[in-house]
Parts: C-alpha cells; structure tokens; sequence
C-alpha cells in the first residue's frame, strides 16, 4: 500500500504541471489549427491521465480523460479541426480534471458530485457528434440556466443515435477504443435512465444543448513537488559544505575568545548550519529501488540464458541512499546478481532431486543500521564450500597446503574476493572468468563501505554489503602525526586505545618487522602512520616513547588493524574534497578538507592503508596462535575508564558499561521534580552526583561538567563527573577490603593512584531502587530463577552478582569451579553461569561434570568470558555450554538468561 500511495503522489505532481501546461497548448492550438505535434503532445497528456486513472481505479476522472481522448484522436486523425466550440469543451475537461485531482490530493477519493457524471453525459454526445463528422455547438461554461427536461433530452438521444447511424469506416477508426468507451458508458447509467420516463423531444436534440456550469472551484491544486535540476543539487551541497566549513572555523574561534555572546551566537548558527545541511542532503537521497528496479529484467535474462528458473524477491526498495552512491553500487550488484544466477543457484531437476522447489529464489534487500545502509543478495542455492576453495587456492597458488589447513571457513570464504580466483569449472558467458569480485570488494571499499559473505552448503548464500549514507559530508576523527593533521571517517573507526609506555613494553610485541597488540583477547596488527607516510622516525624520540602510544583502532572490509599516531583530536564533520593531480596516485589518501582554522588536512584511505601494506591475514594468524596461548596464562585484563569527581580522587567503572561520553555546560542541567536531568539528544535524562551516594569529596563548581551516559533497562542515565581522566586496558588486583562500602567494588593502584572501582548497578539502585524492576526486561518469570555463579576474580564476582541480583535473580557464588561442583550436588539451580579460567577446575571442566550427570544434565549453562575465540566456543560447544557471553555486558548476559530459562519452561511443559 505505501508504494501504491507514493505512485499516487508522483501521479499527482505530474499531472498538476501538465494540465498547467495543457491550458497554454488548448490556446496555441486555437491559433495553429494545423500544428500536429502540438496535437499530439496533448493527446500523449491526457491519455497518460486516463491510464493512471484506470490503474487506481478513478471512474469519473478516467471517463472524462477517455472522451476527451475520443475529441483529441479525431482531430489528430484529421477527421475534424479544431475551433472555438471544440477547445471550449476541451478545456472544460481540463478543469473538471483539475477540480477531481484537488479533491484527490484532499481526501484521497473522487468527488461524488452528479455534476461530474452529467458532464460526462455531455462530453460523450459531443464526441460522438464529432466521430460523425457533425460540428456542435459547446456549452459556455457561464451559462447555468436551463435544467430538468432538456437534460433527459440530450441523455436520450445519445443511446437513440448510437449504432444506428454509425457507419462501419467510423467504427473502424475508434478500433482499440471501444472496450475502454463500453466501460465509460457503463459509468453513467443514472444519465441514460429517463429515457424509460420523459417523451420524445419534438426537436432535434443538437439544437438545444444542455448547459453545464463551470467546474465547482471550492478545491484548488496546490503545488507540493518542484522539479530541480540534479547539478543544482550538487551545487547546494557544494555551498552547504562550504558553510559547514566556516561553522567550524567560526567554533573554533568562539572557543578561542570564549566570549559568551560569541559562543551563543556561534551555538545557535551551528544548529541552524546542522538542520540546512540534514535538508539539503536529503534532496540527494534516492530510493534504492531506483537500483533494484532494474533487476526483474536482467534475472528473467540471465535465468533464460542459464536455463535456470529464478524468482526474484525485493524488499525495503523504499530505503534512501545519497544518489552518489546510487550510481556507483549498479555494477557491483549487477555482478552479484549474476554470480547467485550462475554459480549459486542450481538448475531445476538438480533442485527436484535434492528436494527443494524447482524455481530458486534471489532475494535482495535492503535496511538501514546503524548509520549505514546494509544490502544483503541471498540466494537458496548450492551454497560455497570452504574445502574447494582451499583446495583451489592451493591449486592457484594463493595459499599453501599449511596455510589452508589453519584457514578458518569464513577466512577460506573470503578468498573469492582474491584477484583472478574463481572456483568455476568452465567459463560461461554470464561469469566464472576469475575477474570481478574482487572489483566489487575494491569498489565497494572505495565507498568506505564493507563486503562480507555468509554461505552453508547445500543451503545458500548471503552477500552483505554495508556502505554509509552519503560520502559529500561524513563526521571523522582528527588526529595528528608528524606534525601534521589527518582526518579518519568514522565509519571505519572501531575504538581508541593509549598505552602507557610500561604497557606498551609489556603488551606489544615484535615479530619480524611487524608489530602487534593483544587487545581483549585479539591479534591487532599495529601500523605507524609516520613510517606508511614516510614522516620520519617512527619512534617519536625518548619523551614521545615515555608518554606512551596512542592507538586508532580501524576495520577495513574483514579486518581489523590498529593505527599509531602521534595524537588524537576532538571528532568533527568534514567536507571531502576531491584530491588534487599530484596526489591522487597514492593510495593512503581519500581526499582532502579544511580544516576549522582554515589549514587543510588529508582524509586518509582506510582501505589504500591495508593494501599498501599488504596485511596478510596468515602472518596475523600465525601471531594470533602464539599470542593466544601466552594471553591464556596472563591475568585477566579489564578494560576501564578512568575519571575523577574532586581533584586527586580517581575512579574507576568498566568501559565495557559505558553508552557515550560528552560534555556540557553547568547551565543545561535543570531540576524536575527534585531530581536534577539534562536535556540530551531529544529527551531528558537523570543525572547522578556520586557524591550524594558515596562518602567523597563533593563535586566543585565548574562550567562544564563530563557526562557518563549509561543505556540499562531501554533508559538513559548519567553520571556527573568533573574530568575524564583515561581510558586502559590494564590487569590489576583489586583490594576488596580497605575502602569497603556500599556502592564501591574496591580499590587497586592504577598509574601510582589509588582509585576506588564504582559498583554502577549500586549506586543506580540507590538512586532509584525501581529502575531494575524485571519488568522492564521485556518480561519476567514466574518464579524468581535460582542461579550459581562461578568466578574466581572477586572483582567479576561481585560487578556479575550485583546485577543478576538487581535484575531480580537469586544468586549464589563459588571462588572456583570446585567450590561451584560441591553446590551444584548439594543444591537446586535453575542456571550455572561460569568464568572459563579458573583454578582447582576450570569452566569447562565444570560444565563436563554438569552434563555427565544425569540428575544435573537439563540444568542451563552459560559462560561469561574474555576467551571468545572460535577455538574456545567449539571447545566449550563440546563440554555441554549453550551460551558464550562477554563477561561486562549486562544486557546481552540477561537476555541469554531469559531465553534459557522460557525454553527450559517450554520443554518442561511441553
């Protein structure tokens, strides 16, 4: 229904500028009686109009379009010429067309009006009279005067005359009108029936036409679509990017001044400058069914030239692209199409014997997530088999018989995307000639977009591509490296890690000539900017090596790498600029910008970075088994945030917790029902001064304060602190003990400072003892569900047991799987959750004994982790595990929890 009503909208506009334009040509063609084209231009119009009309199911509109036609084909057929009489009646169409579409734009539905239904009557004789060659007379559109008999003797001479007097040239020239003229006719029946009840008129009928007045004027057309030129367009992005760059030069030197009428002022523009660049950005976006409806015809094609029978589903052809990146996904998806046509989808009797439907089905589709728009191409077909692409690496020299036997599925899968690799075995004249995946993986890249590919064999196969929205103005993160500033696109930017330089000694290694980083369990090859741009040394000297490294971790296509720069700066929206002629040879550039001071800086090509250091991903798995084995005897590292409320007072929460970061002015927190909230992108939030809860130093006055915005329960909230003060990935003991009270976890010595570790779930609970209800979950039990938890680190224990218990859970704990063993015999749970590593009896030990006992086997259980590897999850798949959670996120650790639970109910009951 929504496309029916958005052709209804374009039906609209369309006719609205060509009855505009129909009026004008009614009055050039009075005074060139002879001008064909003309002729013809207005018949094209209205029987466009009549079409429409008939699809939608507009009986009085398509009947008025139908015998105007009926007028206009006997004028361009030379039968008659145009005069007064005829442009009269014609244009009276015109206007009782423009009065039905008003209505239509209105309320959605024709005028019920028996005005139009007489009009109708009299535009049907008129045409006729002229398919007869006769020249009647037109009614003015002023006279209103002579009603009741005369009406019945016009309706009644119509169907009197018709047929009789017709002769057999005549019907031949209406031919392919008369089914449509049938139809017409049967939509005035109320007009043809006096005929039964009044007497014959006693003078002929043409003598006496009815007068119709003038189409009711109460609706008038209004103008809701405007044509633009495409260049026009561009050229208000182009000035739309130009303001977005003095926005930012103008911020920052309100910044600078720190004037407060300045910066108001400036604050005001921005939102102003925000709101006409989202406007003028949508003008470009385009539906992508502007691709996709193309692809009906080229999958008949290719399924005939294939001999294959393929159906072809499309969905969300509604979703929006900017018409940039419209244009440039046409080849690539073309390509795709015919790859799932000829490699994926099998001939008809091959389907039959394997017992799926003889006709395959392509389905493409298209999303919006997360800030990207996402198209998937699946296919029921054959699917891709992990083995034969080894198999032919090897055979083509790609891999060796080592590499391939270390080589994961979705590694092995991603070889196709391999220049010149096909597992074809013979070339067609649709694909299997070794070229264009990985043009298709290249050009979808150079979007700053990403490819990935699911298949399972014998099932299908999935091709997702994700590609951001626009690619004129795109939000990045400045950093600095050699003393000069690059621009990153966020779209690639995964997370930003410092290492201080005892981390960096202790946790970067060296292997060859490349370096790389453990980080939460993972293998991140670390590039220097200075040393890929050539910037000088890469070492930054004694005082940069002391301060540590910063690191941007970036995702290009199916990896991941970590980028070193010497500093990073605040996240700005940037206008990409095309690259000049000396530049566009390297491949580490994208393009260029200005910058707020109105220096430029250079947009750095994640992708061109990848490639022009050749990342292999065998070198990064040789390094990932070594590095996994040595990260398995290493203590159990925590990610945190680092933040103080009052100056020398540091504390510490995991960022695996944390929503957003961002600042604001003292001025923007308000007092709503004694609480203190702030108005943040849209709606209010609840702001905590931890000082209210926990016995510090309070928070002093500034005039921007950091937000710590946490996302629990589909509800915001935040923390009020003074200073962020970093963010690392650290091991540490924690101190249970010394600094023991409600709200607190414990205490450790980061960075020679005692910092106190924030319970979250405490002290939000404290705040407010109803924002964990159960309710809130998306449902509960009906049972309070008893669980064990098993977890060595006291820190975990305690962070995992206090939300398990504010979520409304029952919660025993064990130090080590032994401990957990001895409970579990002892006592009824509902669930086991259990850390991996762990002394005495590790987790998966622990899960063994569980399924190994038969009063014990149904017993759910999960494991929450850093160990998430593949290795990891089929080793704890094979000890009985049925869920591999990280060990910090709250919401997904919950949700397992409950599915666990209602479908250990639902067998129960079942």
């Amino acid at each position: 229904m929504g496309m029916e009503e958005d052709i209804l909208k374009d039906f609209l506009a369309e006719s609205k500028e060509n009855l505009e334009l129909l009026d004008q040509q009614f009055v050039e063609l009075e005074q060139e009686p002879d001008n064909m084209e003309l002729i013809k231009s207005i018949f094209r119009t209205v029987h466009t109009i009549k079409g429409t009309a008939g699809f939608f199911g507009f009986t009085t509109l398509e009947g008025i379009a139908h015998f105007a036609e009926d007028i206009l084909s006997k004028l361009r057929d030379g039968v008659v010429t145009i005069n007064e009489d005829i442009a009269t009646m014609l244009l009276q169409s015109v206007d009782y067309i423009k009065a039905i579409l008003a209505s239509l734009e209105q309320t959605g539905k024709e005028p019920d009006d028996i005005e139009y239904l007489d009009f109708i009557v009299e535009l049907r004789n008129f045409a006729e009279k002229i398919a007869k060659g006769e020249t009647p007379k037109a009614t003015a559109p002023a006279e209103k005067k002579e009603e009741g008999p005369k009406e019945e003797e016009v309706a009644e001479e119509a169907p009197k005359e018709e047929g009789k007097e017709r002769s057999e040239q005549e019907k031949k020239e209406e031919g392919e009108q008369g089914a449509e003229e049938t139809k017409a006719q049967e939509t005035t029946p109320k007009a043809e029936e006096p005929k039964k009840e009044q007497p014959k008129p006693t003078k002929p009928a043409a003598s006496k036409p009815k007068k119709t007045g003038p189409p009711p004027t109460t609706a008038q057309l209004t103008e809701t679509h405007v044509r633009v030129d495409v260049h026009l367009l561009d050229k208000l992005m182009n000035l739309a990017g130009e303001l977005v760059l003095s926005r930012n030069r103008l911020s920052q030197i309100a910044n600078q001044l720190n004037d407060p009428d300045l910066l108001t002022a400036s604050q005001r523009l921005s939102l102003a400058v925000t709101e006409i660049q989202e406007q003028i950005m949508k003008t470009r976006m385009q539906p992508v069914g502007n691709v996709f409806n193309k692809f009906p015809r080229i999958v008949r094609d290719l399924s005939k030239s294939a001999q294959k029978q393929v159906q072809l589903k499309i969905e969300g052809a509604e979703t929006e692209l900017d018409r940039s990146i419209i244009e440039s996904i046409k080849d690539p998806l073309t390509h795709m199409v015919r790859n799932s046509i000829d490699h994926g989808i099998e001939p008809p009797d091959v389907r039959v014997q394997k017992g799926k439907p003889a006709a395959g089905t392509l389905v493409m589709r298209a999303y919006h997530e997360g800030g990207q728009v996402i198209i998937e191409i699946q296919d029921d077909g054959a699917g891709i088999d992990p083995e034969k692409i080894k198999q032919k690496a090897v055979e083509k020299g790609v891999i060796t018989p080592e590499q391939a036997e270390q080589l994961g599925n979705r590694d092995a899968l991603m070889l196709i995307f391999q220049p010149g690799f096909s597992t074809a075995e013979k070339v067609t004249n649709i694909s299997g000639r070794g070229v264009g995946m990985d043009v298709v993986k290249t050009n979808i890249e150079k979007l700053g977009g990403t490819v990935e590919l699911q298949s399972e064999v014998g099932r299908g196969t999935t091709v997702r591509i994700k590609i951001p929205l626009t690619l004129a103005i795109i939000p990045a993160l400045v950093v600095q490296c050699g003393g000069q500033r690059y621009c990153i696109p966020q779209v690639n930017l995964v997370e930003l890690v410092h290492l201080s330089k005892e981390e960096m000694e202790e946790d970067v290694q060296v292997i060859g000539h490349s370096e790389f980083y453990r980080l939460r369990g993972e293998i991140l090859p670390l590039v220097r900017l200075n040393k890929v741009l050539r910037l000088g040394s890469d070492d930054g000297g004694e005082e940069a090596k002391s301060a540590g490294i910063n690191i941007v971790v970036l995702n290009s296509g199916d990896r991941q790498f970590g980028l070193v720069v010497d500093a990073i700066h605040d996240s700005e929206e940037i206008v990409v600029k095309p690259l000049g002629k000396h530049l566009k040879h390297i491949h580490a550039f994208a393009g260029t910008t200005l910058m707020g001071d109105g220096r430029v800086a250079l947009i750095l090509d994640v992708v061109g970075l990848t490639s022009a250091l050749k990342l292999r991903g065998e070198e990064s798995l040789k390094q990932a088994q070594l590095l996994e084995e040595k990260a398995k005897m290493d203590e159990e590292r925590q990610f945190l945030l680092l933040f103080t409320v009052a100056p020398q007072e540091f504390f510490a929460i995991p960022l695996a917790l944390v929503n957003r970061l961002d600042k604001i002015n003292a001025t923007d927190i308000e007092y709503v029902g004694g609480r203190e909230v702030i108005q943040y992108r849209g709606h209010s939030i609840p702001v905590i001064r931890l000082e209210n809860y926990l016995s510090i130093s309070p928070l002093p006055e500034q005039d921007e304060y950091h937000l710590i915005i946490f996302h629990m329960n589909h509800q915001d909230v935040a923390f009020l602190v003074s200073q962020i003060e970093d963010s690392l990935d650290i091991a540490i003991d924690v101190d249970e003990t010394t600094f023991k009270q409600d709200g607190i976890l414990g205490s450790a010595i980061i960075k020679d400072k005692t910092t106190l570790f924030i319970d979250v779930y405490q002290i939000i609970q404290m705040f407010d003892p109803e924002f964990f209800e159960k309710g809130a979950e998306g449902g509960s039990l009906e049972h309070s569900a008893k669980i064990l938890l098993a977890e060595d680190s006291a820190f975990y224990r305690n962070l995992l047991s206090s939300y398990l218990i504010s979520a409304g859970y029952d919660v025993v704990t064990a130090e080590d799987g032994q401990k957990a063993w001895e409970i579990i015999k002892s006592e009824p749970f509902d669930i086991l959750i259990t850390d991996i590593e762990m002394p005495n009896m590790d987790g998966f030990e622990l899960a063994q004994k569980v399924k190994s006992d038969p009063a014990l086997k149904d017993i759910p259980i999960i494991a929450v982790t850093s160990l998430s590897g593949e290795e990891d999850r089929k080793r704890g798949k094979e000890a009985g595990i049925d869920e591999y959670q990280v060990k910090l996120n709250r919401e997904m650790v919950l949700e397992a929890i409950q599915g666990l639970l209602e479908a250990k109910n639902m067998e129960h009951a079942a």
